[in-house]
């Protein structure tokens, strides 16, 4: 067998073990996306619970309010500020949502990223959406590849 020969067979070979490697990769990262999106559709339907049974209930019933509103501006980005600040027991925080939380504080979803919570919510105009920005870290405004929950409430308008 001539040296050219044996280059080429060595080219075959190295070539498809790189493409072997390169369609593993991408399965692997296909994978972790997947479980992140559903450990952050899990996340998201224990705050959405949380938020709405002990914030936003209690406040309407305990204190005739409508939900904090939050668009994101100032200091509280994400909104969470806007609910931590206004109703919640840090005691009651801790014990539902502590395994959630970040070590700022911040309930993240499955990359990480704080859940963005806005009322008057960009879907629910007339309430509140809760919404983690997705794999591509983007904030959609609860569009793209935004995974997000939410309802409108009496008493929430867009201000418009």
């Amino acid at each position: 067998m001539s040296s050219k020969t044996k280059l080429l067979i060595v080219m075959g070979l190295l070539f498809t073990v790189g493409l072997a490697c390169g369609i593993c990769l991408v399965l692997v990262r296909q994978k972790r996306d997947h479980d992140r999106a559903a450990e952050t559709a899990t996340r998201l339907r224990e705050l959405f619970a949380f938020t709405r049974e002990f914030i936003l209930l209690k406040a309407l019933g305990r204190y005739g309010q409508a939900p904090p509103r939050s668009d994101g501006s100032g200091g509280d980005p994400t909104g969470q500020g806007a609910l931590h600040e206004r109703y919640t027991d840090p005691f009651e925080v801790d014990d539902t949502l502590g395994g959630l939380c970040d070590e700022r504080g911040f309930v993240v979803d499955g990359w990480s990223r704080p859940f963005v919570y806005r009322c008057p919510g960009p879907i629910h105009r007339h309430g509140w959406d809760l919404y983690s920005v997705g794999p591509n870290g983007i904030d959609e405004s609860g569009g793209g590849d935004d995974i997000l929950v939410g309802e409108d409430v009496a008493g929430v308008g867009t201000g418009s």
